[in-house]
């Protein structure tokens, strides 16, 4: 199977400088697949030429491991980036809500007036999927602080266009 994903970067021209043809194979059975590396062929030049048209020029298997690496390292940092960014969203929400009118009085409150959306958002079928399946799948059950732990960004924008709005 391997080699066939050889003979067909070889048939668009890439070539094995850097990495032997078995090194390849390794990687893409290891580390990225093919297909994850074939994603990278829109950022390298093809001839136009006729009789070369849609073969790289001088593009190495090298060249596309090293540029899935970088962008796997660059969704880790976003992701990493995004989450704390998450976790000071729902710190500072927290915070404010609890010094302007408690928790569980705004949540009360937030609940019967977006009742729809939240049952939908929280019900057994959509909780299936909820981070760590920690939420229980009755809304009502659950504490202010516990619902906002395991709130997604959407709701989480809701509950704060909300509690600036009325608040």
């Amino acid at each position: 199977m391997g080699k066939q994903y050889i003979e067909a970067l070889k048939s668009r021209n890439v070539h094995f400088m850097v990495f032997s043809e078995y090194d390849a194979m390794q990687i893409m059975h290891y580390k990225f697949s093919y297909y994850t590396l074939i994603d990278y062929y829109p950022v390298f030049e093809t001839y136009h030429a006729r009789k070369k048209s849609g073969l790289f020029i001088d593009l190495d298997f090298a060249q596309l491991y090293y540029l899935a690496n970088i962008d796997l390292q660059l969704r880790k940092m976003v992701m990493a980036t995004c989450l704390d960014v998450e976790a000071c969203l729902k710190s500072r929400l927290v915070f404010e809500i609890d010094s302007c009118c408690g928790g569980e009085f705004f949540f009360s409150q937030y609940y019967a007036k977006d009742r729809d959306y939240l049952d939908k958002v929280f019900s057994p079928e959509a909780t299936d999927n909820m981070k760590n399946g920690r939420i229980k799948p009755i809304i009502e059950q659950i504490s202010f602080y516990e619902f906002i732990k395991n709130a997604q960004f959407g709701t989480l924008e809701r509950i704060a266009h909300a509690f600036y709005k009325d608040y």
